[in-house]
């Protein structure tokens, strides 16, 4: 049987870097903090993968109003972001 519309479809073999996909599709940033963890090929790949989205303002590129998860944990974020939280609390 076929794989849904956009699904892969793979034996037991398949390896598919979900994080990169994630990235190239503009859902998803590259945390760059643990670029040195990564071998050189994947580094080239994840950053090129984040720029090109980026340049085609993909998903979370294409307003400006994204925050990075690092930065929403620390607590900066954007005021029009803190601004619906408070009215999504409020609602609750």
């Amino acid at each position: 049987m076929p794989a849904p519309r956009g699904w892969l479809a793979c034996g037991a073999h398949c390896e598919v870097d979900a994080g990169l996909a994630q990235i190239t599709m503009g859902r998803a940033w590259w945390f760059r903090k643990y670029a040195d963890e990564q071998y050189p090929e994947d580094r080239a790949r994840y950053e090129f993968a984040e720029r090109e989205a980026r340049a085609k303002e993909a998903e979370l590129w294409r307003d400006g109003t994204a925050v990075p998860p690092w930065e929403w944990r620390e607590g900066r974020r954007k005021p029009q972001q803190q601004a619906l939280r408070d009215i999504v609390a409020a609602l609750i």
